[in-house]
């Protein structure tokens, strides 16, 4: 497992670092909400479409945290931190110049892997960085940081709305983004190699496929509604308890087997 055995460079901005990743992530999530409205006149779609720019970041935001632990085993956490942080810039240029809603949903996945790693990383840096007598307050602290970035982007993004239109709730994460990178970069000390663990970099690839697509199945039963309702929402349920099954032989599971059986349970009592 990749650890960083060096103290901190700069202690005083790593915790500002890290928690700044976590901000703009949450930011990410929720500062589109208040455009859906527009961004559907824009494109001239139904709002159920427009859903889809948050509901893209969010599926490929939940599929891509269940393989960010392995990849960060691989590549070393400051180094996929640092992907995380340029990637999820360039998805937010792409969204803001989005000439269509496809190229815009596109993005916005981009930008969910990318904020998969910049939730998930800073805490296992922390775990790292700090002895375990403070580690428990800074992991508060970036926990609060979620909260206040998913409560702080509707208000963030209406106001970026109201003066600049559609586009600025977008372009306003890349300078965030690339601040935080330049922060972090500056404080956190290099990874320690490791050596590769078994399984390849998904360790659990069909787990992964069908995971996803269960998702997206549920999302789909939720937005489109009407006679596709109860069809998706088996599948959903199909496709949980065949990950369950899928899970329970896999040498690598991404999700524990009883975490499957439960959420095979929610998706049945539906």
């Amino acid at each position: 497992m990749t650890t960083v055995a060096r103290p901190l460079a700069a202690p005083n901005t790593t915790l500002p670092g890290l928690a700044l990743s976590i901000l703009t992530a949450s930011l990410g999530i929720s500062i589109v909400m208040v455009a859906l409205p527009r961004l559907s006149e824009a494109f001239a779609t139904s709002i159920a479409a427009s859903q889809w720019v948050v509901l893209s970041f969010i599926l490929a935001s939940t599929v891509a945290s269940v393989i960010i632990g392995r990849l960060a085993d691989v590549a070393g956490r400051r180094r996929l931190l640092a992907g995380c942080l340029l990637l999820f810039a360039g998805a937010s240029v792409l969204a803001f110049a989005a000439p269509n809603l496809a190229v815009l949903l596109a993005a916005r996945g981009i930008q969910g892997v990318a904020a998969a790693g910049m939730m998930a990383l800073p805490m296992a840096l922390i775990r790292d960085l700090l002895p375990p007598e403070r580690s428990g307050t800074a992991m508060g602290v970036l926990g609060s940081t979620s909260a206040i970035g998913t409560a702080l982007g509707p208000s963030v993004g209406g106001l970026l709305l109201g003066q600049y239109g559609w586009r600025s709730v977008f372009l306003v994460l890349v300078p965030m983004a690339l601040g935080t990178l330049l922060l972090l970069m500056r404080s956190l000390p290099r990874d320690v190699p490791s050596a590769r663990r078994s399984g390849g970099l998904l360790g659990d690839p069909a787990g992964t496929l069908l995971l996803a697509v269960t998702l997206v199945a549920y999302s789909l039963s939720m937005t489109l509604g009407g006679g596709l309702f109860w069809p998706l929402l088996a599948a959903t349920a199909l496709g949980a308890a065949v990950l369950a099954g899928i899970e329970r032989r896999a040498a690598a599971p991404l999700i524990p087997p009883r975490c499957c059986v439960a959420a095979v349970c929610r998706a049945s009592s539906r």
